[in-house]
């Protein structure tokens, strides 16, 4: 923490939609927990905030954005703003959506009081450390990240792969999945043991960054694939299959039918993806879920390499 001159001039911020690519436990006490994720270029939380003369939050998604400012406002003695959510991420869609609103406005409240904490510590003061060390780690710095426990690494995600982002039609039927539940599933899973969660451990913190320094595609897949497994295992009878939904469960098996092994559900759904290795890959794909009567909507979007950012508001002319 550094510096105690406010910055209240106004800003654009924007944090990617975090994309879950799998998480299991393992074996050990403490518990320990394994997870790994990509910062999405789209969809992206967009929030501005200016000075005002009272504390105000406006927009979409206000309830839970403004208990969270008011909390990091107390505890970081920063100045009114006033907060405006130009674009949100969809709740309880498996992207996300309360870690990066929270860390957002947290960052927005530091840099008004004039001071510098990182992205962990500010997950900590808006009670986001338990279990999203990965989550919070790509707020920061994007890419890639996998996390056991405390202990991340890092990559960036290489410019030519794509993501398919897939909403099965039927997802309104998901039944949300956070807080004391959320937690009572996980510590209800059989956790991995002995070589199987070693070796799963050792895909996630070394052969992921290193398939995707080299731009290897198949060897990046296989991390996917056997991360999603291991999941599957520890959490499908929670939510009756491999997938949230019905329709989830029959894109799932249909894009497995087309060889794509880097695919699955991002956490608890009901928001599904695939990893291509070039955008004409991607809308291949697309247009071939079009066709399927299990969808809702297909976005294709890139990862986000930079992390959360700042944008400065024009100076008046």
């Amino acid at each position: 923490m550094s510096g105690t001159t406010a910055r209240v001039d106004e800003v654009t911020a924007r944090a990617g939609a975090r994309l879950h690519l799998g998480f299991a436990r393992l074996e050990g006490e403490p518990a320990r927990y394994l997870a790994a994720g990509l910062l999405l270029a789209e969809p992206a939380l967009t929030v501005t905030a200016r000075p005002s003369g009272k504390f105000l939050v406006t927009g979409a998604d206000t309830g839970r954005a403004a208990r969270v400012a008011e909390a990091a406002c107390k505890a970081m003695s920063a100045p009114p703003l006033a907060i405006h959510i130009m674009r949100p991420l969809p709740p309880h869609r498996g992207l996300g959506s309360g870690t990066r609103l929270a860390l957002t406005m947290a960052k927005l409240l530091a840099r008004a009081a004039g001071r510098r904490i990182s992205a962990a510590a500010l997950a900590r003061l808006t009670g986001r450390a338990e279990r999203s060390v990965m989550g919070t780690a790509l707020f920061a710095r994007g890419g890639y990240a996998g996390a056991e426990g405390d202990t991340v690494t890092r990559a960036p995600f290489p410019r030519a792969w794509r993501v398919a982002l897939i909403t099965p039609a039927d997802h309104a039927r998901t039944r949300a999945v956070h807080g004391q539940k959320e937690s009572r599933l996980i510590a209800q899973a059989s956790p991995l043991h002995g070589a199987a969660a070693e070796r799963l451990a050792r895909l996630v913190m070394r052969e992921a960054p290193r398939a995707l320094a080299q731009e290897d595609y198949r060897g990046f897949s296989r991390v996917v694939e056997m991360l999603q497994a291991a999941a599957r295992r520890q959490f499908s009878r929670a939510q009756g299959g491999a997938a949230a939904t019905p329709a989830g469960r029959n894109i799932l098996a249909w894009l497995r039918a087309q060889g794509i092994t880097a695919t699955g559900q991002s956490s608890w759904g009901p928001t599904l993806f695939a990893i291509l290795p070039s955008a004409e890959d991607a809308a291949l794909l697309a247009r071939r879920l079009r066709a399927r009567k299990e969808l809702g909507e297909a976005l294709i979007t890139r990862v986000d390499n930079r992390g959360f950012r700042l944008t400065k508001a024009p100076a008046p002319r």
